[in-house]
């Protein structure tokens, strides 16, 4: 698989690196990007980086899921085919995978189909509110205010 930077935030700043035609496509990674407002804080260095990535990409995901159902699925889809992970956020050493940006997603799909769009959408309050930005302290959070996710989550880390 080819990896392509289309985008990355920073402070105040969207930076594209490339821009493609399809409209749908940009609007998808600037809903992503603009996510990053709030999903960050977690080290974006090591596996924990999958915070950031997950919920800024359900984020965006949430958006196609209500306005573009179709694209919704296709983007699933998309990231279901080019997946090669052994479904792990953590690897053994720790480090940054690079399916950083599908296992999160696709665990979490995952957990939508079981429980539907709310329940993703109680992760990423959850996460927005979390103020330690770790894998540990957001499922103790979880596991207070909602253990079947939490457990969910925890069962492929």
């Amino acid at each position: 698989k080819k990896f392509q930077l289309g985008a990355y935030k920073r402070d105040n700043l969207i930076v594209f690196s490339e821009v493609s035609k399809d409209l749908k496509k940009e609007i998808h990674k600037l809903a992503h990007e603009m996510a990053h407002a709030y999903a960050v804080g977690a080290d974006m260095h090591s596996w924990e980086d999958w915070l950031n990535e997950t919920h800024a990409e359900w984020s965006a995901l949430l958006y196609e899921e209500e306005y573009h159902p179709a694209y919704f699925e296709h983007l699933i889809q998309i990231k279901k085919e080019n997946y090669q992970g052994d479904w792990r956020l953590n690897p053994k050493d720790g480090h940054r995978p690079n399916d950083v940006h599908e296992t999160g997603t696709l665990l979490y799909y995952k957990i939508y189909q079981k429980y539907g769009s709310e329940a993703i959408r109680t992760l990423l309050r959850a996460f927005d509110r979390s103020e330690e930005k770790q894998t540990t302290a957001f499922l103790n959070m979880l596991m207070e205010e909602e253990p079947k996710l939490a457990k969910e989550i925890d069962s492929l880390i």
